[in-house]
Parts: structure tokens; sequence; C-alpha cells
């Protein structure tokens, strides 16, 4: 177990929150903490709880405003909007790993239970995740949150209390969403790059079903040729 491990998610962040913001940042060009509140109290009780929402909502918007900046040139609002829940729910995804990497690990984790069975108990998961983070109360509340974010986009389903097995999994068809979810994998990889032919066997490509295709032009991902796999995709 790495000691060094960074958590800092101790409760859901609902996809239709974050999803609002970057709406909200697409149409505006920035984000304003106050004038997100009163869309959290949609979907969220407690002004406690509503103004940690907005403040793990602000911390994503900081540490990843490259992200955000390109995505805002290359979408508008009114095109935004307009992408598959499916596309969406990659792109909130993507922006909460890159914020906070165990979303990452413990889609990845998912990914590699899901190849060799059908169904994982919440027993085994907390044994899995504790291997890399330790067996403490923050990892358990970040898994909690984690597990409901990705029940939410039904990447997982709750087949009893305790007990998870794989959701439906939709190709993601945007091009915009498949290289941030391409960057992600190779940004949160022991790896500054990967071979392009291996991107749809990666475990956290798998779960969007995400594929390189020469027709790609990236900005985010850079391509360099070779001799094998297709040439590498790196960041």
């Amino acid at each position: 177990m790495d000691k060094a491990k960074y958590i800092g998610l101790n409760q859901k962040i609902q996809f239709d929150v974050l999803d609002s913001a970057i709406y909200y940042y697409l149409q505006n060009g920035q984000l304003i903490k106050e004038d997100l509140k009163p869309h959290i109290r949609q979907f969220i009780k407690g002004e406690n709880r509503v103004d940690k929402t907005a403040s793990y909502v602000m911390l994503i918007f900081k540490r990843q405003d490259k992200i955000l900046k390109w995505l805002q040139s290359k979408v508008s609002h009114n095109e935004y909007i307009k992408f598959s829940d499916t596309d969406r729910h990659a792109i909130t995804y993507c922006l909460v790993s890159l914020t906070f990497p165990i979303a990452h690990e413990i889609l990845n984790m998912f990914a590699s239970v899901f190849k060799v069975q059908d169904i994982i108990n919440r027993e085994s998961i907390n044994h899995k995740m504790a291997e890399k983070y330790g067996s403490n109360r923050s990892l358990y509340n970040a898994m909690d949150s984690l597990i409901q974010m990705l029940m939410e986009q039904n990447k997982i389903i709750r087949v009893k209390v305790g007990l998870y097995s794989i959701g439906e999994i939709l190709p993601v068809q945007n091009f915009i969403a498949k290289e941030l979810i391409i960057y992600t994998e190779i940004k949160l990889s022991n790896s500054k790059s990967i071979l392009a032919d291996d991107i749809a066997s990666g475990k956290f490509c798998s779960f969007f079903k995400v594929s390189y295709q020469k027709e790609m032009k990236f900005s985010l991902v850079k391509y360099s040729d070779s001799l094998i796999g297709g040439g590498y995709l790196g960041v």
C-alpha cells in the first residue's frame, strides 16, 4: 500500500450537478460557487452537504482548468447539451477521475473483476481497494460515494445489498468524449504512452467501449508512429 495515495472524496457528486456546472461554464466562461448552490439544493438536503458538493465541483474546475478550456474550445453549451447521456457521463467521470484518481482506480478494479466473474461482493471490493489505500474510514467513505456514482451512470448494478454486477455498457460516440477518456486512461496510468491498439483493452476505456481510430484528430493526446501496435498515444 502506498501511504502517499490521495483520496480526497467522501461524498457523492451528483451527475446532474456536475453536468449542469459544465453547461454553465461553457455558456458563461466561468463558474461561481454561489450560483451552483440553488441547483445543488434540488438534489441534496442540508446546507453543509450542499456547500461540500459545491466545493468539490469548484475543486474539479480549478484543477482541471486546462481540460475545461480545451472543452470550451471544442464545443458550445448548446452543442454539449445535445451529447448523449452516455457521452456526458463519460466526460463528467473523467473530470472526477483526473481530480480524484481513486475514481479511476475503482473503475479499473471493477473492470479486472468483471473480466473473470459476473458478480463481486462488497467485502472483496473493500479488500482489493485496501491493498492500495489501506483499510481506513476515508477509503470506505470514498468507495461508497464512487459506487453510488457508478450506479447512477449504470456502469455497475447492485444485485442486492453488498453484491454488484456490471451494468449495460453503451459505447461512447462523440470524439471529444473519446479523446478525454483516452487522455484520462494514459494520464492516470503508470506509463506516459500507450500503444494505440491497446486502448480498447485498457481497463478504464473498456467501461466506455472506446478504441482508437485513425481518423481521430487529437489535441489533448499526441500520436506518434511505431513499428508495432498502430502507433503510440501519449500525453
